[in-house]
């Protein structure tokens, strides 16, 4: 019986072995398809069920080998539906869970660090203490604060901070969490405070996934600058309309180098054009003179002729006089012989 043990164990871990010997590329991608494939898997199916995996490989299987699903389209949407209801009720119990694991948590921290020198407590429950103590003007809850921060959990961890970024954090004082907006009110521009606030002040029960429900957060918070609603709004507007123009001249340019590469593209072309224009203009040249030349002898031959015609006009006209004297002469000759 041992021996069959031995020799079960030694041929899974040859088969394990083997398995992770990728010979081709197409190895190597259908194990990442695998992968991703279980991550999804065991991200989003494997708590709200006992995930069968030998029915999940057959059913992968009978997809690439084209057979017919065991289950009809049908079956397949109550099917899910029966998950999506677990899917709920499982997501709503860690939910639960966690809630109460984070109330627990901000309780302790809210009471522990009541109890430090110089933390004050608001009537709203906000907790806060002085870092360092600036002279500059107090914002309202209307303006728009610029400020350096760093946000922590009870354990001390840090889930979000502009100092890691490198860039303040600029934005309305109205539009944050309560306790922001409560507490920045009491700090003078030039101020570094440090605040823990109620999760009720916070996120409450709607938090981003990265905090959690329930939890009380502490913040250390640089207040930088104070603007009025109004300046800001101009001084966005100016901005975005600065960000325009500049998107606008770098498409202008764009759209003027493609212009100037498809000149340059079609200059062959047009040398070619031209220079087929040259070797053609000597032969109109040629035809054209050729055509002027037929037309001035065209135009002396009919210049000769109408001076020949007026020359025979001519002779004509003096004969004709010469005729009509000699005739009268010869008839007053004749009269003064009779006489």
């Amino acid at each position: 019986m041992k021996k069959i043990i031995l020799a079960t164990a030694m041929a899974s871990l040859t088969i394990s072995a083997m398995a992770a010997e990728f010979k081709t590329d197409d190895q190597k991608i259908s194990y990442v398809i695998g992968t991703q494939i279980g991550g999804s898997l065991k991200g989003n199916v494997t708590g709200p069920i006992k995930l069968d995996r030998d029915i999940v490989f057959e059913a992968i299987s009978d997809v690439l080998d084209d057979k017919k699903s065991q289950l009809t389209a049908e079956q397949a949407n109550e099917v899910m539906k029966v998950f999506a209801t677990k899917a709920g009720e499982y997501a709503k119990k860690q939910n639960q869970e966690l809630l109460s694991k984070n109330t627990k948590e901000a309780e302790k921290l809210l009471k522990e660090n009541k109890a430090k020198d110089g933390v004050k407590v608001t009537d709203s429950g906000l907790q806060y203490r002085v870092i360092s103590e600036g002279k500059g003007k107090k914002p309202a809850a209307t303006d728009v604060v610029k400020v350096h921060y760093k946000g922590t959990f009870a354990d001390g961890s840090t889930f979000d901070s502009s100092y890691e970024r490198g860039q303040p954090a600029e934005f309305p004082l109205n539009a944050v969490i309560k306790g922001w907006t409560e507490g920045l009110q009491l700090m003078p521009v030039g101020s570094k405070y440090e605040f823990v606030i109620p999760a009720d002040l916070a996120y409450g029960s709607q938090a981003p996934a990265n905090i959690g429900p329930g939890r009380a957060l502490i913040f250390e918070v640089e207040l930088l600058a104070v603007k009025d609603a109004e300046a800001a709004k101009a001084e966005r507007e100016a901005k975005m309309k600065a960000e325009r123009e500049a998107k606008m001249k770098i498409a202008q340019e764009a759209a003027k180098k493609n212009a100037d590469n498809a000149g340059k593209t079609e200059k062959p072309a047009e040398v070619a054009k031209e220079k087929a224009d040259k070797e053609s203009a000597p032969k109109a040249d040629s035809a054209d003179t050729m055509k002027k030349a037929a037309e001035a002898v065209k135009e002396k031959a009919a210049t000769g002729t109408e001076a020949v015609k007026g020359t025979t006009e001519k002779a004509v006209d003096a004969t004709k006089k010469a005729t009509e004297k000699a005739v009268d002469a010869t008839k007053k000759a004749a009269e003064k012989a009779v006489q």
